[in-house]
């Protein structure tokens, strides 16, 4: 089981990689950061598409999902403390190991930079995060001016997008059958772990949001921000697209830097693309990246 370290303590995630397609150097590779309950394993309808669309995927499993490392009882506590400096900073411990996840991953899979061809960007990383996964890359972005000056820099020359994918008819799930449920789901991770998350303050959370999008701070800013809605999913994924998309369309406060985000409807489908319809979202990935 492949897993990379992300500090200094021994904590790992576990991640799955496809490779360079083809054997070529020239593709763009793309990291999913999956949701509540449902670990990678959610994207492996995704990854035979890698090859036909030249492109790598990277799928992680975060914090306490199977092969990556779990929560001590301090850092769960952390979480829900009444000190809401206490729960920025666990917040921003998460941030942390994703970008130091990012940093293992080029260093050691030879990740290609960011370059530009007649005036549009090929290679580099684009980030996908699923449903709650933006909790994760909204904590990333957010805390980005807060990293090492050395990773900062690092990760600037590979890093080209953050795509927030669905931050039905039938619901995807009655539609799985008992193993394949099973085979992608970690149902324990919400007694152990995710329910300490859901405590987290909106004041902690909105002012990462923030910093992520429009309050950057100079920070990474040529990477930009990709929302995809799915027009039958949940009422709280689509009402978050027209959040965001406000966020951007609004003016700049004095003084702040944002980031160019663009919000992108996904027709027919739902909350499962990736399960449903996974060329129907590779095709829609590498359309707009």
């Amino acid at each position: 089981m492949p897993t990379a370290p992300v500090d200094d303590k021994g904590t790992v995630f576990y991640y799955e990689d496809t490779g360079a397609p083809n054997g070529l150097s020239d593709y763009l590779t793309v990291v999913l950061v999956h949701g509540l309950t449902f670990h990678s394993g959610a994207f492996r309808r995704v990854l035979p598409y890698a090859t036909t669309y030249n492109l790598r995927f990277v799928t992680v499993n975060m914090r306490d999902y199977p092969g990556s490392t779990g929560y001590t009882p301090e850092e769960l506590n952390a979480f829900a403390d009444p000190d809401f400096t206490v729960q920025d900073a666990a917040l921003r411990t998460h941030g942390e190991q994703l970008a130091a996840f990012l940093e293992y991953l080029v260093r050691s899979h030879e990740i290609q930079p960011i370059e530009t061809v007649n005036g549009k960007r090929t290679k580099g990383i684009a980030l996908v995060a699923w449903s709650m996964g933006n909790l994760l890359t909204m904590t990333f972005l957010g805390n980005a001016s807060k990293f090492s000056a050395q990773r900062t820099a690092f990760l600037a020359k590979y890093l080209r997008t953050v795509v927030m994918l669905d931050p039905s008819k039938r619901p995807t799930i009655e539609r799985m059958s008992k193993d394949e449920l099973e085979s992608i789901t970690d149902a324990g991770v919400l007694e152990r772990s995710s329910m300490k998350l859901f405590q987290a303050s909106r004041d902690v959370l909105y002012p990462n949001v923030l910093r992520a999008l429009v309050d950057t701070q100079g920070v990474w800013p040529d990477v930009n921000v990709l929302v995809f809605w799915c027009d039958e999913s949940m009422h709280d994924c689509i009402w978050a697209a027209k959040f965001i998309s406000d966020l951007g369309r609004a003016p700049s406060a004095e003084g702040k830097q944002k980031r160019r985000i663009d919000v992108e409807r996904l027709w027919g489908v739902n909350h499962f693309v990736h399960w449903d319809a996974p060329e129907t979202f590779v095709t829609a990935l590498t359309m707009r990246l």
